[in-house]
């Protein structure tokens, strides 16, 4: 048998069975289409995960450390704090207790988006404090404690 009545006999066969043919390549198709779609949102998927992750947690947390009869946890309600990072201008005044994790939370945490660094905190200190604290150009994705009248502290 030679090659061109192999192919020969193959397209009559073919053709003599054409729903089966169709089927058979409808199902080929579908099935490259089904996996090519399901390896793009997986991808998607992964892409999408990855810039989250890239701004998650790209914020300050500031730890008021300190002790006082006045309030519970130890901090004086009314500090107002205000942050500058590139083009971001927040304030917050802070009351006791409440926080990001529980009621008692001493933490504030600053939000600054896709900004790298946090260019400025101005902390001024509750009364009868008439204190104000500036501190610049300081690192995220870190916990940094400040004291009233001692700055930062390890």
């Amino acid at each position: 048998m030679v090659f061109s009545d192999l192919l020969l006999d193959t397209l009559r066969t073919l053709w003599s069975h054409k729903l089966r043919t169709f089927l058979t390549m409808f199902g080929i198709a579908w099935g490259i289409i089904s996996i090519t779609l399901m390896v793009a949102a997986g991808e998607g998927l992964r892409v999408g995960q990855q810039r989250q992750q890239e701004t998650f947690a790209k914020d300050l947390m500031v730890f008021f450390n300190g002790r006082t009869s006045l309030q519970v946890g130890g901090l004086r309600a009314g500090r107002e704090v205000s942050w500058q990072a590139g083009d971001l201008k927040r304030y917050v005044h802070k009351v006791a207790g409440g926080g990001y994790l529980s009621s008692h939370d001493p933490r504030l945490v600053l939000g600054i988006g896709r900004r790298t660094k946090i260019d400025s905190i101005e902390i001024k200190w509750p009364p009868p404090s008439t204190r104000v604290d500036r501190f610049t150009n300081l690192p995220i994705d870190r916990y940094i404690t400040i004291v009233e009248g001692k700055g930062i502290s390890n």
